[in-house]
């Protein structure tokens, strides 16, 4: 891969930049692989790490919940060191979106 590969990606992943996650989420580098039924982010990082797999509707290959991922609900959230960004409201049914490997 190449340098500003590289950098976008552990902008997302190592940061969660939000600008490099818009960026990666406009030029389609993130997929929807799962729903999940929650109350608010944390509920949605919980579930989408631990389970119960019963509120987990996987559309593709989901990895743990980390960095970089995006929860979008009433409004689009990313996953960050601590917590989320863009957090303005939340509905109850979340999509999934991670970014693939490099």
């Amino acid at each position: 891969i190449g340098v500003e590969e590289w950098r976008e990606y552990c902008d997302i992943k190592i940061l969660g930049t939000s600008k490099a996650v818009q960026n990666a989420l406009d030029s389609g580098k993130y997929t929807h692989v799962a729903n999940i039924e929650a109350n608010d982010p944390e509920e949605v990082f919980e579930i989408g790490n631990i389970g119960p797999e019963d509120r987990i509707e996987r559309l593709g290959q989901m990895q743990p919940i980390a960095i970089g991922d995006v929860v979008i609900g009433k409004v689009t959230l990313v996953r960050k060191k601590f917590g989320w960004g863009g957090i303005k409201g939340f509905g109850r049914k979340s999509e999934i979106l991670q970014r693939g490997t490099c």
